[in-house]
């Protein structure tokens, strides 16, 4: 897939090791409320929105900001800033399914952190009940960055044999213009060119 990248040295290991060693001590909550057909999942989970990202724990700012500095790995990628901060914890019978990241009209992307477990994540055109196929699969490594296309329907895949499968995600976009873009959550693309389209005209 053109539109999913995997980066195996994007988090230096120092970080990694902050983040694994720190990550006990947030205080998770069962029952993610997502999006996607399935909008509760038995998993537990912290999710700090836009609101809230000023209590983001600083190692895992630093993740983000390491990832920003390598942004143009993706591509022509313009200024760019986080939306959503979200620690997942998942066991062999507790897990998420299926979902989406955001409005599927939003041109918002997302970067999984590969903290702890055994299992990767896949990515399907639609659900299986409605003939739905899986397109891609990125396999687990530790301290591992998939990054793709927030709108791209997947899943974190069910623990192997190691459990908890912990992992931490990102969403980002393109910086709002202006502080009314701001105000009123409107989604600008990362990518430079379509940026400049939209801010230009």
């Amino acid at each position: 897939m053109n539109d999913i990248f995997v980066f195996d040295d994007i988090v230096p290991d120092w970080l990694y090791s902050e983040v694994l060693n720190n990550i006990s001590s947030i205080p998770v909550t069962y029952g993610h409320q997502g999006l996607g057909p399935y909008q509760g999942h038995s998993l537990f989970s912290k999710v700090w929105p836009k609101y809230e990202l000023a209590n983001v724990p600083w190692f895992f700012k630093s993740v983000f900001s390491v990832f920003e500095h390598n942004k143009s790995r993706l591509g022509n990628v313009t200024n760019i800033r986080l939306s959503q901060c979200q620690l997942n914890i998942s066991t062999k019978t507790l897990n998420g399914g299926l979902h989406v990241d955001c409005n599927p009209l939003a041109p918002a992307w997302t970067m999984i952190h590969l903290i702890a477990g055994d299992s990767g994540i896949d990515f399907w055109t639609e659900m299986p009940e409605h003939g739905g196929t899986k397109i891609h699969e990125v396999d687990y490594k530790d301290n591992r960055c998939v990054l793709f296309p927030s709108r791209l329907l997947h899943r974190g895949l069910p623990p192997i044999n190691i459990e908890p499968r912990v992992t931490v995600g990102y969403i980002f976009s393109g910086t709002p213009p202006t502080p009314f873009a701001d105000r009123n959550n409107i989604i600008f693309p990362i990518f430079k060119d379509e940026y400049d389209k939209i801010t230009t005209n």
